[in-house]
């Protein structure tokens, strides 16, 4: 194994900041605010940050940076077979989620092409002829997507490359391209804001309604908003205690949480003005008599059709930067939008990378194996699993996988580090002492209530309501997919775990503590 290296501090925050930002925010944020409320999941979803993420940040950064271990032995000293069958169960369900994250930054990489040719001109270009049969990419009577299909399989090898080499070139970019990602959302956010429409496409999820108090009320608003805090942090996941891992263990661990967590808040208020206000703009284009919030809600509604999935987001985009080419110069709007999606398709590759590390880190720690041959085989196995998700109903099971996958097992995983580690294992004292030792931001007793008791409940009560959520939906719904999204989402990775607490345990070698700290980014 290649020896064991340290990131910098800036290095250290572009890599959990590439890891962490991408189609969580630009995607999921937006997406779930329109469909939920609004207002309402907006102030759920900075609760759940400041309430769980936060919380649970501090708590991994400093556990990964103390114990700096392979993710399936980090929590080994206390109990050997907890900890094994937590690593793995993280895992399975973080391959899971590499596969449906997969096919939204093939969405993304079609998108990045589209800015090169004059088609961002031609309104639903991608729902028309990416998602809907009759299009450029569908064909045959189960509309397969053949061309998402294609983008993803790019992803796939182009992911699985770096993993298998070791490639630094990511890392690299990521310190170029997070900031542009950032700097370019900022920009267009503020130009945005400038042109007619924008206020009022803004004032549609924004503006308190009669509907506001009743959505706090809604347990799917509340599981959605929870869901997507954790989810965006990349909490429960593995992803932040390997990266931790990987530190100086002289980093400041409670500052580090604190910038990740505003880091995402950031993108995600920058996303949403520059989805909603440029919502507003296109709809101001077509229908400059329009005056009140309400009228720019329907419009949108009608201009956008089936809002609820990938098609709202991958449509809005292209025709901001067909607006932005009529108001400043033929071109630039093209300009921008490669700038934008070329960010966010590097945002999006080092998502799927340190996903695919969770894997190879519990892998090749615990077993004599032919790395290649190994990532290889998950390659081919995310080929087909990715075909399921290339049909008509392909928005509805990235949901449910999201749903269960990326949302309830993050949650569960979270609540059970902090079950086991805090108040089992009585550990909690020892991480306040190792953060207060090294970090300005000094933690004590409110912390202490807070991540024991209050992140404790909230996780609780929201794994609960997704649960509820996720059958209540699925009512609605082809009963193949809900089935498929629980064996993919929660059965296999349970068995994983049983197998490698069993049957697999006699193979497992010596644990190669600091194994894949030197690929973690």
């Amino acid at each position: 194994m290649k020896k064991k290296r340290h990131v910098s501090k800036f290095g250290f925050i572009v890599s959990t900041l590439g890891a962490a930002i991408g189609l969580g925010n630009v995607w999921g944020f937006p997406t779930l605010l329109k469909a939920n409320g609004g207002l309402a999941f907006f102030v759920l979803y900075i609760l759940a940050i400041v309430t769980c993420a936060i919380p649970l940040l501090i708590l991994e950064f400093n556990i990964g940076n103390m114990r700096r271990k392979s993710l399936v032995n980090i929590f080994e000293e206390e109990n050997p077979t907890a900890s094994r069958f937590i690593g793995w169960f993280q895992s399975a369900f973080m391959f899971i989620v590499a596969n449906y994250y997969t096919v939204l930054i093939g969405y993304v990489l079609i998108s990045l092409l589209l800015n090169f040719t004059n088609l961002i001109n031609t309104p639903l270009w991608f729902n028309n002829n990416i998602l809907n049969a009759g299009g450029v990419g569908v064909t045959g009577t189960v509309n397969f997507q053949w061309m998402a299909y294609l983008a993803f399989v790019v992803i796939v090898i182009t992911a699985g490359v770096i993993v298998m080499f070791r490639a630094k070139g990511i890392e690299k970019a990521n310190v170029i391209f997070i900031p542009v990602l950032f700097v370019i959302l900022l920009v267009l956010a503020i130009y945005v804001l400038t042109i007619p429409g924008a206020l009022a496409g803004l004032g549609t999820v924004l503006m308190p309604t009669e509907k506001t108090l009743t959505s706090f009320g809604n347990v799917q608003v509340w599981s959605d908003a929870f869901g997507l805090g954790v989810f965006t942090v990349c909490v429960g996941s593995g992803f932040m205690l390997l990266f931790a891992g990987a530190a100086s263990k002289r980093q400041d661990n409670a500052n580090k949480a604190y910038i990740l967590s505003f880091g995402v808040l950031a993108i995600s208020l920058l996303t949403l003005i520059l989805v909603f206000g440029s919502a507003g703009v296109l709809v101001h284009e077509t229908y400059p008599g329009l005056t009140s919030i309400d009228d720019y809600a329907k419009a949108i509604d009608q201009a956008f059709p089936n809002n609820d999935g990938a098609s709202f987001i991958f449509n809005v985009f292209p025709q901001t930067f067909s607006v932005i080419n009529q108001h400043t110069i033929v071109g630039f709007g093209n300009f921008l939008g490669i700038l934008f999606f070329t960010a966010l398709l590097f945002a999006g590759l080092s998502s799927i990378i340190a996903m695919l590390e969770v894997v190879v880190n519990s892998v090749f720690s615990n077993y004599k194996v032919n790395e290649k041959k190994v990532i290889l085989i998950l390659m081919l196995l995310m080929a087909v699993i990715g075909l399921t998700l290339m049909f008509k109903d392909t928005n509805q099971l990235i949901y449910s996988f999201q749903a269960l996958a990326g949302s309830v097992n993050m949650l569960l995983m979270a609540i059970t580090e902090l079950i086991l580690f805090i108040h089992i294992y009585k550990k909690l004292k020892l991480v306040i002492a190792y953060n207060n030792e090294h970090s300005w931001i000094k933690i004590g007793k409110t912390y202490k209530f807070t991540v024991s008791y209050v992140t404790v409940f909230l996780l609780a009560v929201n794994i609960i309501f997704m649960f509820y959520a996720f059958i209540s939906s699925g009512l609605s719904k082809l009963w193949w997919l809900s089935v498929l999204a629980v064996l993919l989402g929660i059965i296999i990775p349970l068995l994983v775990s049983l197998l490698s607490i069993t049957v697999l345990r006699k193979y497992q070698v010596k644990a190669i503590s600091n194994y894949g700290n030197e690929g973690a980014k």
